[in-house]
């Protein structure tokens, strides 16, 4: 007998199931991004959305995969709560802005000043600009 004819059958190839993929995926892009967490970021914030009319989801809605993006776990709390010295920019400071525009803060919706316009002027006033005549160019013909 061969060496061949007692080797057991080998199985059958399988397709590797869409789970090991996206991992495998993942761990793959936490190596190009020099990260040990992959964080996914809603592009634009969900408090930037509009509300569907059925009240159900969002304009796009939440999991649309064209508005969601894979970050390091720094870049997502860059994005998120701004950098160490100021929140300006991130999503928390729009968030906060939208709140008190809206008066859901504790000093209520901020308070319009009414615009009192320009004051009339006097009687016999001239709106032209005083006219002087121009200098001549030297050299000129």
């Amino acid at each position: 007998m061969s060496a061949r004819a007692r080797l057991p059958q080998r199985p059958k190839r399988r397709k590797i199931p869409l789970s090991v993929k996206v991992i495998a995926c993942e761990r793959r892009l936490c190596e190009l991004l020099g990260t040990d967490r992959i964080e996914y970021n809603h592009n634009p914030a969900l408090i930037y959305r509009e509300i569907r009319a059925d009240g159900k989801d969002y304009i796009p809605a939440q999991n649309d995969p064209n508005c969601i993006e894979a970050l390091s776990r720094e870049e997502h709390a860059k994005d998120t709560n701004g950098t160490p010295a100021t929140t300006l920019g991130s999503v928390k400071h729009g968030a906060a802005k939208i709140d008190r525009l809206r008066g859901k803060t504790k000093q209520g919706p901020k308070r319009q000043i009414p615009n009192a316009g320009f004051p009339k002027p006097p009687e016999g006033y001239k709106y032209r600009w005083g006219k002087r005549p121009m200098g001549k160019r030297k050299g000129a013909a």
